[in-house]
């Protein structure tokens, strides 16, 4: 599997995200821990989208974070258009 981070449209509210993927599939806080505490601090949505898997973290009602994953290999073309589409600034790494 592989992940990648794309970290434009970072302030998108809810509502636009589902408007550019589709209604999402699930939703689940993000939790911190500080002094001994745990704190949501932000809620996942779940888009599906074909073979992808998109989660986008919203904090503070603006999207913080977009992960892009898919089962199976990707191709250089996606890589180049996944993060094209979102400003040309991600990173993306492999994960097993």
């Amino acid at each position: 599997m592989l992940s990648s981070l794309g970290f434009a449209r970072l302030t998108e509210k809810e509502d636009e995200l589902v408007k550019r993927f589709g209604p999402f599939t699930n939703r689940s806080a993000e939790s911190a821990s500080f002094e001994g505490r745990s704190y949501v601090v932000g809620t996942w949505l779940t888009f599906k989208a074909d073979q992808w898997t998109i989660r986008t973290l919203v904090v503070e009602d603006r999207c913080a974070q977009i992960v892009y994953s898919k089962v199976g290999s990707w191709t250089d073309e996606q890589i180049v258009s996944l993060l094209d589409r979102n400003g040309g600034h991600g990173t993306y790494k492999e994960e097993n």
